[in-house]
């Protein structure tokens, strides 16, 4: 009887229910909510159905990539910012070759556009080809050489000179120096080949 008593018992154990803090119930439903936002565009944008201003904000906010040029992101932003600026400039000048075009051909040809220059890039940093700063602002100021025309190009566009810089004279002298060390015929297959290496998420 005595063994008994001076036996041991457990010790009494509760089950304790740790309730979450209210931020984290707070976080989690925004987290949710923002990927419903993202979802939304991102099936607005890629279905091709949706531009303006709600679409241009959602992708300068989220990074979407409207291609992927051999690993290489083509981001929706850049294609919605160069259709609005090429889009700009059609309805500024209806005499122009392609004024016919409708948004989505506009978009489109974009589209390949940025793609084959994402391409090019890579080929020529194969190649240790560069356009360095002082090229570019040496075409520039042949450029503006003319007068205010430049300048009232850039504002039909709505580019300021370093966004032209960067969108086209960069761009077109990197193409030059890559055609003149490749040559016509290589170029043309390096052009082709940037659609084979491409992966496309945005309607073409």
């Amino acid at each position: 009887m005595a063994e008994r008593e001076n036996k041991k018992m457990p010790p009494e154990t509760r089950e304790v229910r740790l309730s979450p803090a209210p931020w984290v119930a707070t976080a989690a439903g925004l987290f949710i909510l923002l990927l419903g936002v993202m979802a939304t565009f991102a099936i607005g944008i890629y279905s091709g159905g949706w531009h303006g201003t709600m679409s241009g904000w959602a992708a300068g906010v989220f990074p979407f990539p409207a291609a992927i040029v051999d690993g290489r992101p083509v981001w929706v932003r850049d294609v919605l910012s160069d259709t609005d600026a090429f889009v700009a400039y059609r309805e500024a000048h209806p005499e122009v070759q392609g004024a016919d075009l409708t948004r989505e051909q506009i978009q489109s040809n974009v589209l390949s556009r940025l793609v084959q220059e994402a391409w090019f890039e890579q080929v020529a940093a194969q190649r240790g080809i560069v356009v360095t700063d002082a090229e570019v602002d040496a075409e520039f100021a042949a450029a503006t050489r003319g007068g205010s025309e430049l300048q009232e190009m850039l504002k039909q566009f709505g580019w300021s000179e370093a966004e032209f810089k960067r969108r086209v004279i960069r761009v077109y002298l990197l193409q030059q120096k890559l055609r003149g060390a490749l040559g016509d015929e290589i170029y043309q297959q390096e052009a082709a080949n940037a659609q084979q290496v491409t992966v496309y998420f945005m309607k073409k």
